[in-house]
């Protein structure tokens, strides 16, 4: 099914790991998030700041606005729990880092398949 892509007038990069920026999200106005699991975050926090999105995520509503989560590359200690976990909330899409290959993005696909993704949950 084609997908319908809408120009973004403003897009935030927030931090998994600084819960207090991801609960403002939620009254600010940008017409995007992007939810950062990667270089945003330090190694010693990436497991809360995984818990901290999916939390806020299943605590509210952002109505019209799009969520993209921004993965861990599929070559870390993270990035497949990350895809897992992006596939069970209501977020628009997710964020590839460091892609370097169409097999990096069959990866995600088939993991995000097999996580039961919703299919409208883009790449």
């Amino acid at each position: 099914m084609p997908r319908t892509f809408i120009a973004l007038r403003s897009v935030l990069n927030v931090s998994g790991s600084n819960t207090r920026a991801l609960d403002k999200t939620t009254s600010l106005s940008a017409d995007a998030f992007i939810l950062d699991l990667e270089d945003a975050v330090s190694p010693s926090a990436k497991n809360k700041a995984r818990e901290n999105i999916l939390n806020v995520l299943a605590q509210n509503n952002y109505g019209n606005k799009q969520i993209v989560i921004r993965v861990n590359p599929l070559s870390s200690h993270w990035g497949y729990d990350d895809l897992i976990a992006a596939a069970k909330t209501s977020a628009s899409a997710v964020l590839l880092p460091k892609v370097e290959s169409a097999d990096t993005v069959r990866q995600a696909e088939l993991v995000l398949s097999e996580a039961q993704a919703p299919d409208d949950l883009a790449i």
